[in-house]
């Protein structure tokens, strides 16, 4: 996956508080919750650049030390989301740490009032494949947080849409097992690791829309001469025009890709649901 940037592109660890992000970050202000690797950090805030700005909410403590200085960095208390303005971010990234919080939802509506329309929520952490029963939220099995914090996929998909986002992508899905002295506990449910990204879009529907659109990627987005990859279902080839949804469409248009790509058609007329 071209568009992945990591210490290791492309080949995301079994880490927790992985730190992965997305391309096009040049003079962005990125936000990221809960990582606190420094080298991960540093490589973000090369890509960012003096242009940008990096803030770093750590909720296991400020104990991190800053990067070098590629781009401004601040680092933020536990609670930091709340010294952030409304609207001032290009980009927040949200880390494993996610599956440790009680009320994952209230940090979800607050993400999405910090995002700057278009911005965009990139997150990666656990997801469970069902909702996990009552036990196995409390000792010992909870002696793993991250799993028993896992989400029902279906569950997030909610939570998102209630927070302002209608529609999200997968970008990858890697299988989790539990160690084994956790699998008598845990035995019968699937976990997965998944990167997810939305956008903060009011053009964004709950369902894939067929307008009529065509996208087409320029190929200029440094890096990637080739290829362009949105999600798991969508890489676009440079000057290959692909028929899209209307959400598709605006995530390509409407948000920091928008230079990269060229757009043929509107939404003024409507073919139905788009055969996705």
């Amino acid at each position: 996956m071209s568009e992945i940037s990591t210490t290791a592109p492309g080949q995301p660890g079994p880490e927790t508080g992985l730190l992965t992000f997305p391309a096009a970050l040049q003079g962005c202000n990125v936000l990221v919750w809960g990582c606190s690797n420094k080298e991960q950090l540093r490589a973000l805030a090369e890509q960012i650049g003096p242009e940008g700005q990096l803030l770093v909410a750590e909720p296991a403590g400020p104990k991190l030390l800053l990067p070098a200085r590629p781009c401004p960095v601040r680092l933020l208390p536990s609670e930091g989301t709340a010294d952030c303005t409304d609207n001032s971010c290009d980009l927040v990234l949200v880390t494993e740490q996610f599956n440790l919080l009680p009320d994952k939802a209230v940090l979800l509506q607050r993400l999405f009032r910090l995002l700057k329309p278009g911005g965009e929520l990139y997150l990666n952490t656990l997801f469970a494949d069902r909702r996990l029963p009552e036990q196995l939220c409390q000792p010992p099995a909870a002696g793993d947080l991250l799993l028993s914090g896992a989400l029902y996929s279906h569950d997030f998909r909610r939570l998102l849409s209630a927070a302002g986002w209608p529609d999200y992508r997968v970008v990858a899905v890697y299988p989790h097992l539990p160690e084994p002295d956790q699998q008598t506990a845990f035995g019968m449910v699937a976990f997965s690791r998944r990167i997810i990204r939305t956008f903060k879009l009011t053009s964004l529907e709950d369902i894939c829309e067929d307008y009529g659109q065509v996208v087409t990627y320029n190929g200029t987005l440094p890096g990637s001469p080739h290829s362009f990859v949105l999600d798991n279902h969508h890489t676009f080839y440079t000057g290959r025009p692909e028929r899209v949804c209307g959400n598709s469409a605006a995530l390509v248009q409407e948000t920091r890709f928008g230079k990269y790509f060229s757009v043929s058609g509107d939404r003024s007329r409507h073919f139905g649901p788009f055969p996705c």
